[in-house]
């Protein structure tokens, strides 16, 4: 249990500067969970604590407030991060963020020959530069890795840029992604993503000018449906930043943020709730649910780094995602059948 104080204090001591004034307005702001009562014994009157998880997401607050400065920008950051949060007030501040975040987006992208393609690689190679993307895997496992930063370039492109844009292009690009990853046939691969493509129709609601009619629309069991996934890929970044040596639990934390609230967030949750509105049969939670199951399995002892870069996993690792690979597979080809 921490009361306000004690929070307060143990902020201190990680350098991060709250007073107790600041903690009461975040918690009136929804920013923080409320605070439970228990009483302190006969006469002593009642005491005000949070439990213990509440230091991780007043320190995702404190990042969201100093990057944003806005409360509503904070709340669906801390939403998208599986924090606990008010789902409505979530939803609302979803709708107000869309436009904003749309308008500086543009404004970012314009100074880039690419545009969206542009600025998501600039986002790269400011990671890059920060050391936030080291050690990167080299020799056979590269192509991977340059496949991932280009499906993160393009895909910045999908969801803003309704003029130039190329849903074909990005949909075999998807495609070759998951073949890469996979390891299964090009051709069902390629027919599995056209099959999904249409049964959840992802330009009704990934183009900007639907994106907010869409999150209006959503219901509080949708938005607890999506935070299940979310928090589920928030671990997995969590635990694949340590795997790849990012010892320091703050700098985790605010690399899996950033993540969270500009890319894998919005993405999951509109792409999970989508097949929960118009393909329920479509096993994407399932498929979200064993990555992570798998991602978790793996510990530091399973990976070593050779010589030349190369990254070298456990013939333990290397087993378990075979069979994580087929039993997926299976559970798509039975969902498509």
């Amino acid at each position: 249990m921490l009361t306000p104080a004690q929070l307060r204090d143990r902020l201190h001591e990680l350098g991060i500067s709250c007073e107790l004034r600041t903690l009461t307005d975040w918690r009136e702001k929804g920013l923080l969970p409320p605070l439970r009562s228990v009483g302190a014994g006969r006469g002593r009157g009642v005491r005000r604590y949070w439990s213990d998880v509440v230091l991780e997401q007043v320190m995702a607050a404190e990042w969201f407030i100093r990057d944003t400065g806005r409360a509503d920008d904070a709340l669906i950051g801390l939403w998208f991060s599986g924090f606990s949060v008010d789902h409505v007030a979530a939803q609302q501040a979803w709708v107000q963020a869309i436009e904003r975040i749309q308008h500086q987006r543009e404004k970012q992208a314009s100074r880039f020959s690419g545009t969206y393609v542009g600025l998501a690689g600039s986002w790269l190679r400011k990671m890059r530069r920060k050391g936030l993307l080291d050690p990167l895997p080299q020799g056979p496992s590269q192509g991977s890795v340059t496949l991932m930063g280009e499906l993160f370039q393009f895909t910045q492109e999908w969801l803003r840029d309704e003029v130039e844009r190329d849903d074909e292009a990005y949909r075999d690009l998807v495609a070759d992604v998951l073949v890469r990853l996979t390891g299964a046939d090009g051709v069902s691969v390629h027919l599995w993503v056209d099959e999904i493509w249409a049964a959840i129709e992802p330009v009704s609601v990934f183009s900007i000018t639907a994106y907010t009619g869409f999150v209006r629309s959503l219901s509080v069991q949708e938005m607890r449906v999506a935070q299940e996934s979310l928090i589920q890929v928030v671990h997995m970044l969590q635990q694949t930043f340590q795997l790849f040596g990012v010892v320091d639990d703050r700098l985790r934390l605010v690399m899996t943020l950033r993540l969270m609230r500009d890319f894998f967030g919005p993405l999951v949750a509109r792409t999970v709730i989508l097949c929960h509105r118009n393909a329920p049969e479509l096993p994407i939670r399932e498929t979200i649910s064993a990555i992570h199951t798998f991602v978790l399995s793996v510990q530091s002892i399973d990976i070593n780094k050779k010589e030349d870069g190369a990254l070298l996993v456990s013939e333990r690792v290397r087993t378990e995602w075979k069979e994580t690979k087929q039993k997926l597979t299976a559970l798509w080809w039975s969902a498509l059948a």
